[in-house]
């Protein structure tokens, strides 16, 4: 009964090769997926650690503030006080470049405009610029009606030509005496928001993972491309100027919507190039602002010797198991049905596979390592050096083409 030892033989050689393959086809995917995860999750944590981090200095800037209007409401501060800590405040904290008192005119009172005593810093130096306790009109200002509608706030920033970078205004209403609480004025405070690009290129975050702050409108506050911010860019108009050489338009212009709105998310999407963006978007809820982290796929830090192991054993494992297959199905157990011309269709079949995956092995071993496996590690050490790269960058890889 040779014939079968030999039909056991092959159904055991197929078995055994597809268990083999199934399990390294399981552990290769279960590998990946982990990595893939790990990598998400790592960027996820970030980017929820950048917001509390924002948010905390945001609050730190305007907690104090707040404070202080509620002791001069309660009766608690004086006005002369109350001037004095505001100018503390200012020198202290260089991220200021206003801040000041703009008491409302009293009641019956013949002057319809009120008064503000205000501090700017110019030039590095804290001053109280001549006539600031003239009678000024604030009334018509943004943020001094929201103030006095909508209590503590800060308004939608504007772009400083004087500090060259966007500065937000930051107002709190003060009360005068009585149960009535009737507005008395409104503390002021302008901030400058470079020290968001300070905070932001601080981080350590990879080459292919940057994070961009964008208003309620879309306006862009920080991009490590310098111009993005200097060129006042709206990423929706940003997106609409290449409506048509996007891939995936409306699947990126939901993602930056949902991020403006407020929400908490993440978002996938593949670029024009073929590569793959996950982005990470939470509010900034002390000013309502939101943070966005674009991360690549394809950068993903991998072990590229074990995942090419993996494939060449899962290579070699389908070799045995076509093999065994095609003899089992030319039935070369079977002396009744053994011909021999079936011996060749099953050395052309093994020999087929064998050169499939010495071809595979070959692609593995030379090409591949460029694109997907091989971890490059670029070092800019040089202010300049670091613009060019990541202006480079950008053409390829910027928001708009992700």
């Amino acid at each position: 009964m040779k014939h079968n030892h030999i039909y056991i033989g092959l159904v055991t050689v197929c078995a055994a090769s597809l268990l083999f393959v199934s399990y390294t086809l399981y552990h290769h995917i279960t590998y990946k997926n982990t990595v893939i995860q790990s990598a998400k999750n790592k960027v996820e944590l970030e980017t929820t650690r950048i917001v509390s981090d924002l948010d905390s200095g945001l609050s730190g800037i305007s907690s104090p503030i707040v404070q202080a209007a509620n002791e001069y409401s309660q009766g608690t501060l004086s006005e002369k006080d109350l001037i004095k800590l505001l100018d503390r405040s200012i020198q202290a904290d260089t991220r200021i470049t206003k801040i000041g008192l703009i008491l409302s005119p009293a009641k019956g009172a013949e002057n319809t405009t009120g008064r503000a005593s205000f501090y700017e810093r110019r030039d590095g130096k804290v001053r109280q610029p001549e006539g600031t306790e003239t009678p000024i009109d604030y009334s018509s200002a943004a943020w001094y009606s929201r103030a006095l509608a909508s209590g503590p706030g800060w308004d939608d920033p504007v772009f400083d030509d004087d500090v060259k970078y966007y500065t937000a205004a930051f107002s709190v209403p003060i009360y005068g005496p009585g149960p009535k609480k009737r507005p008395a004025g409104v503390i002021y405070m302008k901030l400058s928001l470079s020290w968001l690009k300070e905070k932001m290129d601080s981080l350590n975050l990879e080459k292919s993972t940057f994070g961009l702050i964008l208003t309620k409108s879309g306006v862009i506050l920080y991009h490590p491309i310098a111009d993005m911010v200097y060129n006042r860019t709206n990423i929706f108009d940003q997106l609409e100027a290449r409506k048509g050489t996007l891939k995936n338009f409306d699947r990126q212009r939901i993602i930056m919507q949902k991020a403006v709105r407020g929400e908490s998310g993440e978002g996938y999407n593949v670029s024009r190039t073929g590569q793959s963006f996950w982005y990470f978007y939470r509010p900034i809820k002390t000013t309502g602002w939101s943070l966005v982290v674009r991360f690549m796929k394809e950068e993903i830090p991998v072990n590229g010797k074990a995942i090419r192991n993996q494939k060449i054993r899962i290579a070699i494992g389908m070799i045995f198991l076509l093999t065994a297959v095609t003899a089992l199905f030319l039935r070369l157990y079977d002396p009744k049905a053994f011909k021999p011309y079936k011996l060749w269709y099953v050395s052309i079949v093994f020999s087929a596979c064998s050169i499939g995956a010495a071809s595979y092995t070959w692609y593995l071993a030379y090409a591949v390592p460029i694109s997907e496996y091989q971890q490059n590690k670029t070092v800019i050490d040089d202010a300049v050096a670091l613009e060019k790269f990541l202006t480079a960058s950008n053409r390829l890889f910027s928001v708009a083409d992700a």
